[in-house]
């Protein structure tokens, strides 16, 4: 994945394997007195507030004060955005587009980012599904991936984000 996103721009880069969480990291803001959390990742708000008792903003969809450029890696408004248009919270696919479910209940999803409705899997599955959907609704001359509805807990919110930006066209 990161040798198509980087296009050429790099001539190798060291596999270590498939990623233990499948997302980004988490982006915290540490100064002035206040923790915020600059990207959502795989370490989640609440294990942060669990492991340092505090609380924690979350100012994820924040730009920086004196340029209006992103304050961390992945907060641009289109990120990983496959060529085929994503449409997040949707329940089927229908003719013209691709499924990718979530969940048991999704059964008959094209894809499914898992069947058992485990956040952590989905998490892992995410982009290699994104590519995957992509590819096979350019194929199939969809005209656009549909996205389960994805809940907005935990590693969901890090995922939620993810998909937002990925059907984001700006």
């Amino acid at each position: 994945h990161v040798l198509d996103d980087l296009e050429g721009l790099v001539d190798c880069v060291i596999d270590g394997g498939a990623s233990d969480y499948g997302i980004e990291s988490t982006v915290v803001h540490c100064s002035d007195c206040h923790t915020r959390i600059l990207r959502h990742g795989a370490i989640t708000r609440e294990m942060i507030t669990a492991e340092l008792g505090i609380t924690i903003a979350d100012d994820s969809g924040g730009v920086d004060d004196a340029g209006g450029r992103p304050r961390a890696p992945g907060q641009e408004a289109s990120h990983y955005a496959p060529l085929t248009p994503v449409c997040p919270n949707c329940r089927s696919g229908g003719k013209t587009a691709l499924w990718l479910g979530f969940g048991p209940e999704d059964y008959g999803a094209d894809l499914n980012l898992s069947d058992q409705g485990d956040l952590d899997e989905a998490a892992r599955n995410l982009f290699g599904m994104l590519r995957e959907s992509d590819r096979q609704a350019i194929e199939a001359d969809l005209e656009r991936i549909c996205v389960s509805p994805i809940p907005v807990t935990g590693i969901g919110v890090a995922i939620n984000d993810r998909l937002r930006r990925a059907a984001s066209r700006d």
